[in-house]
């Protein structure tokens, strides 16, 4: 669900449903354990410290990357989401644009690599993501035959 930051040193198994919102995957490749985030903005004017915000959720999983594994020179980030499947969330600005970039900028400011992204596009994705091995296995999710008009 949007707002959820799953990190464990123990093996868990996390599904989570991205449209604009994104999710990013970290995975200390030494220590084998790993963790992933499902944001919706990239981040708050308000200072609200919540991990509904990119930049809070971001800051979050590695911080618990680097608490328990004293570093993270063997970290390494996927992340996935950012499409612009609502209509109107396309003008102006495109929000699942933003929360890429806000994933893409803090991972290298971290110095963190990115070894993999499905991101963009105009479908969401279904994620499946294994924290003790760092596979991921995603379908992407097929518009509905609803238009947005008869909402």
């Amino acid at each position: 669900m949007p707002g959820h930051v799953v990190a464990s040193t123990k093996p868990a198994l996390v599904t989570t449903l991205l449209g604009s919102c994104v999710s990013v995957c970290l995975f200390n490749q030494q220590a084998k354990f790993g963790a992933i985030n499902h944001y919706m903005l990239p981040s708050t004017n308000s200072g609200v410290r919540s991990p509904k915000y990119g930049d809070f959720a971001i800051r979050s999983l590695i911080q618990f990357m680097y608490k328990n594994s004293g570093g993270l020179d063997h970290v390494v980030a996927m992340v996935f989401g950012g499409a612009s499947v609502v209509r109107s969330i396309t003008y102006g600005v495109n929000i699942g644009d933003e929360n890429v970039a806000m994933a893409r900028k803090m991972l290298s400011e971290y110095r963190i690599p990115i070894v993999k992204a499905m991101t963009g596009g105009l479908q969401g994705l279904k994620v499946r993501y294994r924290t003790w091995d760092n596979q991921v296995q995603f379908r992407r999710i097929q518009k509905s035959e609803t238009t947005e008009d008869d909402i």
